[in-house]
Formats: C-alpha cells, structure tokens, sequence
C-alpha cells in the first residue's frame, strides 16, 4: 500500500499480489493489519480509497494516547 499526497485529500493505494507460496500462511479471504505513512501529516485532508473515493477509517497515530 502506498499513500498519493495532494493538498486536499491522500488517496490509499493497495495493490494485491499473489502470496501463495510453500512459505506463506493464510488462506484467501484472511485479514490483515496494513499501514502507511502519508509524505506530509493529514491534517484536514481526507483519507480516501483509491477505488472506490470513499473515505477510509483511520487512527491518527500524533493524536492517540501512547501506550507506556
């Protein structure tokens, strides 16, 4: 996954590849935990799905309580 900068959005990218291989686990259809760092904070811009220009849920990792 990759992040497209732009002044008013970021624009997810996700590109799927086949993992299939004798050292890969998980089966099709498995969940994954996936992450990426935009060039520039978010700030006010939105976070959007590259497909579908819908707006993607998200943590803001400098506005949540750290974990001791």
């Amino acid at each position: 996954m990759h992040a497209q900068d732009a002044t008013d959005r970021v624009t997810l990218v996700l590109k799927r590849r086949d993992a299939a291989g004798p050292e890969v686990g998980g089966e099709d259809g498995g969940v994954a935990r996936i992450g990426t760092v935009p060039h520039h904070p978010l700030g006010t811009r939105a976070l959007v799905d590259a497909v579908t220009g819908e707006p993607v849920p998200h943590t803001d990792a400098h506005t949540q309580p750290r974990a001791d």
